[in-house]
């Protein structure tokens, strides 16, 4: 078996756009390749491109050779280059590498719509676009493409019937097969189970044979982390009792911080029903081993790292569905003071979850443990010695978790039990197969006339440079949250608005060239400076009612390095400067790069501006967090500290 490597130090890297032979995962080389890659034979190459150190982002594509690709060369489709992100390159670029294999002899495959069995198999007959896809086996899901649609794979033979799980091709002999479940939609859960310190509280009245289930009885009450467990092996025994649809689930237990235990492996195991006994017995020990921890609550987080899990690991067309499971948390509207089990989430978890279900198609819903009203009649009567009232983090509290399901497409009114859940279990058909013959052949396609090259062989970003990028863009992150919190101890708001996450993400990546330059700073003028507070904006009101209420922050953020990010961005967005924001912006380049202007694909010069803009943010940060810290804490604040003080906290 031999094996043929391309990569970033020796070969230019180029993207054809429009219709031709590089198409999705099909990438082109020089027609000096042609005795190691072959054509669309038993000696086809598929291979895997890689982008970065740790390959982080890859995928299986597709090898042909073309005598109208230039010697050095490699060409990838615009997909391609959208798919794993190929216009932004860390300091190891990125690496081809194909192997000679045996396409497959028979593949079954999985429709994601609606259409009548015939329909289908008319479709993967007639498609043009099918032979000579690749199928990157073991690696979790693999796909098959016909005219546009998905289809996912199921099994993978050769040609002596064995069940292949390694990397192959499909050549115009292989034989298609087609298998449609009576609900071809899937569904992807993550459940998200509170392990916070207040689900400890034996104060769930029990009416049933909690025995059954191994859990621990106290009296006629049992915790509410043993009420949690009993929700979840309700979906268990729900689960138990359907066939057909296929359910992909994860278990996250979470308090400030969120970890997968159910699979092992931090992915979504697959459960296929009631045949699949050691899958429901693995969920139920996982199940088994959740206990309380002494830590606080921050749904938050638990959400973004859900949304993560299903962005993925879920199925393309699955639906997909958050469940969280807890005694939620003290929880007031953005800009309003929290107190006892605060939610201490990054994002507002409601704004987030508005999002999550808008932009992702994300269902939650929720199943509330306890109740204020029952847990008030325990207390009665089990109140521990010396304790007169509560503490305000025990007492259940659903109001965020129905601000949650009320944006998150489900049912405010319902936040217990889990008789929702029956919705997406029941009324699965059983699935059903037909074989639909061999693919067409579509013959040889020339290569697209419009390629442009994306990034030169041997340029690099170096690497002193790419780290130190990496930690002010971490940096930065940081002192926005801080500066945030460290606002709202002195009773004010948010110094920062939201922002997405994946705006923030940008922050650290290096440019390589001046288009990446500017999604850079629209990205960073929006974290810094459209979300600022509006009274810390242009000239200070001239009303002391109108103005930011801690002293010295207005005087440290209205500096000259948060003024340059401004005006470096009108730059970029509007065709006219003026001729003093041009003279400026020469002055800040030329003491950030040593040029007063760059050229469009200096990658290097505009990496040292971007890093150079960023520290100075980061320095103006740092100035208004000194600020804050000495600042006087609200009277709100004050009070607590002072309350805490007394009950020995």
């Amino acid at each position: 078996m031999t094996s043929t490597v391309w990569d970033s130090r020796r070969h230019t890297l180029q993207v054809a756009r429009g219709d031709g032979l590089v198409t999705g995962n099909i990438v082109a080389v020089g027609a000096g390749d042609r005795d190691d890659v072959g054509g669309r034979g038993e000696n086809a190459r598929v291979g895997v491109l890689e982008v970065g150190a740790d390959a982080s982002r890859q995928a299986a594509v597709r090898i042909v050779a073309s005598a109208s690709v230039d010697e050095g060369c490699v060409v990838v489709s615009a997909e391609l280059v959208d798919e794993l992100r190929l216009e932004v390159l860390d300091e190891h670029g990125w690496r081809l590498s194909a192997t000679a294999c045996e396409p497959a002899a028979r593949i079954v495959l999985e429709p994601l719509t609606e259409n009548r069995l015939d329909d289908v198999s008319r479709q993967l007959r007639n498609a043009k676009d099918i032979v000579g896809q690749q199928i990157h086996l073991g690696s979790g899901d693999a796909w098959v493409f016909a005219d546009g649609e998905s289809f996912r794979v199921r099994q993978v033979f050769d040609r002596s019937g064995r069940e292949r799980t390694d990397l192959c091709y499909i050549d115009p002999e292989t034989e298609l097969d087609v298998f449609l479940a009576g609900n071809r939609n899937g569904v992807d859960i993550v459940i998200l189970a509170d392990c916070s310190g207040s689900m400890s509280w034996d104060d769930i009245e029990d009416h049933a044979d909690v025995v059954r289930l191994g859990l621990r009885r106290r009296s006629n009450y049992i915790s509410r982390m043993d009420a949690l467990k009993r929700s979840l092996m309700d979906m268990v025994e729900i689960r138990r009792h359907v066939t057909g649809r296929v359910a992909r689930i994860a278990l996250v237990k979470f308090t400030t911080t969120s970890m997968c235990v159910f699979p092992r492996s931090g992915s979504m195991a697959e459960i296929q029903g009631p045949d699949d006994e050691r899958t429901l017995r693995e969920f139920q020990g996982a199940i088994g081993l959740l206990r309380p921890e002494n830590a606080a609550t921050d749904i938050g987080q638990a959400l973004h790292f859900a949304s993560d899990l299903l962005h993925r690991h879920g199925v393309p067309g699955n639906d997909r569905l958050i469940v969280l499971v807890s005694d939620g948390a003290d929880w007031k509207q953005q800009g309003e003071e929290t107190a006892g089990e605060a939610v201490v989430a990054i994002a507002d978890p409601v704004s987030l979850m508005e999002e999550l279900h808008e932009f992702l198609n994300i269902n939650l819903h929720a199943v509330g443990i306890g109740d204020r009203d029952t847990f008030m009649r325990w207390w009665q009567t089990n109140r521990p010695a010396g304790h007169q009232d509560p503490h305000i983090s025990v007492i259940p509290n659903h109001t965020l978790l129905r601000e949650l399901v009320q944006v998150g497409g489900g049912d405010p009114s319902r936040t217990g039990g889990v008789d929702v859940l029956h919705g997406y279990f029941a009324d699965l058909g059983t699935g059903v197969a037909h074989h639909v013959g061999k693919p067409s052949d579509p013959g040889g396609a020339r290569l697209q006339s419009t390629i442009d090259t994306l990034h030169p062989a041997g340029r690099r970003i170096d690497s002193e440079m790419s780290g130190k990028l990496a930690s002010l863009s971490e940096e930065s992150l940081d002192l926005r949250t801080q500066l945030n919190d460290l606002s709202r101890r002195c009773g004010e708001s948010d110094l920062f608005g939201h922002v997405h996450h994946n705006k923030l993400l940008h922050l650290g990546r290096p440019l390589h060239g001046a288009r990446d330059f500017t999604s850079w700073i629209m990205d960073c003028h929006h974290a810094f400076g459209e979300t600022l507070d509006r009274r810390l904006k242009g000239e200070q009101p001239k009303e002391p009612k109108d103005r930011y209420g801690i002293d010295g922050v207005y005087d440290k953020i209205r500096d000259w390095r948060m003024d340059a990010v401004r005006r470096f961005r009108n730059a970029d967005g509007h065709a006219f400067v003026e001729g003093r924001d041009a003279e400026l912006l020469g002055a800040v380049c030329l003491k950030l790069t040593g040029r007063k202007v760059l050229a469009d694909d200096d990658a290097e010069s505009w990496t040292r501006l971007q890093v150079g803009l960023l520290a100075g943010v980061i320095e103006v940060l740092r100035n208004v967090k000194t600020v804050l810290e000495n600042a006087p804490l609200s009277a709100r604040a004050e009070q607590y500290a002072e309350v805490f003080s007394v009950e020995g906290y």
